[in-house]
């Protein structure tokens, strides 16, 4: 089964990677999926400022894929780091947005300016094959350590910088529902993170919303599920 990375890497035109590569038939280190017969060695396809060992998914393996190699490299804006990404089976997905260097039908890429196609695909996530990963900082590698969604499956699992954020497809839109209620009530996403607005904060935005808002929301304060409806709340959106 191919890796994100390798779907990603084959749907813009297998990119070319700048290190040298010889005959491997190992898994990649990285993502765990087969080098099918060509991979970098682990020294050279990974820089030393490596720090994500606990993340890989082949963590004895020699060799890394090309496509992982590809997803490692390169120099913004043209470097995959920066970019969040949305793969669907169906390719259902809009354009990338404008000065994105991949522009192919079937991959979503974008910057936190506009994050409405992976929005949508989290409250209503599609009966089919998808990716997803969500850049903040830019500079945290994401696509090698990413997951497959299967059309069947009763959760998904996405991953925000350095981590896998999984949730069931019912509790994200109420999650959202409640945190988004805060939000417009004036609470600051760290009230709404945490639970722990001062008590001149609750009375003065409605101690009444915080107790039906946060009331729903206080078994996933602190939470990455939490975190990730947090990610998307924006003053106009």
């Amino acid at each position: 089964m191919q890796s994100p990375t390798q779907i990603i890497w084959e749907a813009l035109g297998r990119p070319e990677q700048e290190r040298p590569a010889e005959e491997s038939y190992s898994n990649c280190a990285l993502c765990g999926a087969s080098c099918n017969g060509i991979g970098v060695t682990f020294k050279n396809g990974i820089s030393d400022s490596f720090s994500d060992y606990r993340d890989l998914e082949s963590p004895g393996g020699t060799h890394c894929c090309e496509a992982c190699v590809w997803s490692m490299q390169g120099r913004p804006p043209k470097t995959i780091r920066m970019w969040s990404i949305l793969w669907r089976e169906d390719g259902l997905v809009p354009p990338s947005r404008e000065g994105c260097p991949w522009q192919v039908p079937g991959v979503h890429m974008s910057n936190k300016a506009d994050l409405t196609a992976f929005f949508q695909v989290l409250l209503n996530p599609p009966r089919c094959k998808w990716i997803m990963t969500l850049a903040d900082s830019g500079q945290i590698h994401l696509l090698p350590f990413a997951k497959v969604n299967m059309p069947t499956a009763k959760s998904w699992t996405i991953r925000l910088e350095r981590n896998d954020i999984k949730c069931n497809r019912e509790d994200f839109p109420m999650i959202v529902s409640h945190a988004e209620a805060l939000y417009r009530a004036g609470f600051v996403k760290d009230d709404i993170m945490y639970g722990q607005p001062q008590s001149s904060m609750i009375y003065k935005r409605g101690i009444n919303i915080w107790k039906e808002h946060g009331g729903a929301l206080k078994p996933w304060f602190g939470s990455k599920q939490l975190e990730l409806a947090t990610f998307f709340l924006r003053k106009e959106k």
